[in-house]
């Protein structure tokens, strides 16, 4: 069964594909998207696998009849560390990837019959989660202009602080066009100056694609076989035990 097949859920998948999709149109014209293009699509990208997560956390719960953790009010929680927290409540990518993990290990006999799937969850996906979950534990990173994270902030932005002369240099001799933003006074000295480069800011979008559980570019087989996991646990919910 091919990555692509519908019967993974709609609501998670459409969030990677259209992500996928203006990543597509960016590649084929950089000035598409506008200002900062690559954020929205980061946030697609790392959303989406927070709810293929959720989802497969889900349909275990409920196929496999395994207890959430006690709450007073009965929503759905899991351990995050040594306390139990609602799921809805999660957005931190590794502990919904561990409780996921420790689900597939419960019940791997049973899973272990069935001869589509390698359930294995590698480490090489083990540092794709992580990589992502770095960068945006909160998924606010990618959402907000301003996070708790101001370092972070002034990297993920396309445009920089950078000394204008150094800029005016680039304009003859470099080999790509200067866009610069300017703050002058009354004699239009330049009192500060700011470059606009996208090109640091596609580690972001390049990490979370390829931490994806789904790509429509990437053939590995890493990527295939969590793809098929998620068809897999889509479909436990009309399996017989």
């Amino acid at each position: 069964m091919e990555p692509s097949d519908t019967t993974v859920p709609n609501f998670t998948l459409s969030g990677a594909k259209t992500g996928a999709n203006l990543q597509d149109a960016l590649e084929e014209d950089p000035s598409a998207g506008g200002l900062q293009s690559h954020l929205p699509i980061s946030f697609l990208y790392r959303h989406s696998i927070e709810l293929y997560l959720k989802s497969c956390i889900v349909i275990f719960h409920r196929r496999f009849n395994t207890a959430y953790q006690h709450t007073d009010s009965g929503e759905a929680a899991i351990l995050v560390g040594t306390k139990p927290k609602f799921l809805k409540d999660i957005h931190a990518l590794m502990p919904l990837y561990t409780h996921l993990k420790s689900l597939i290990n419960m019940n791997i006999e049973f899973l272990s019959t069935l001869k589509n799937t390698d359930w294995v969850l590698t480490p090489e996906l083990d540092i794709r989660v992580k990589l992502i979950d770095g960068t945006d534990s909160s998924s606010t990173f990618f959402r907000y202009p301003v996070t708790k994270d101001k370092p972070k902030d002034k990297q993920k932005s396309t445009v920089q602080p950078k000394d204008w002369e150094s800029m005016v240099k680039n304009m003859h001799n470099g080999q790509k066009p200067v866009k610069a933003f300017l703050f002058v006074d009354d004699d239009y000295n330049v009192i500060e100056a700011f470059n606009h480069d996208d090109e640091n800011t596609h580690q972001y979008i390049t990490g979370d694609r390829s931490g994806l559980f789904w790509s429509s570019h990437d053939d590995s087989v890493e990527t295939r076989r969590t793809a098929l996991i998620l068809l897999e646990c889509r479909k436990l919910t009309r399996w017989p035990l």
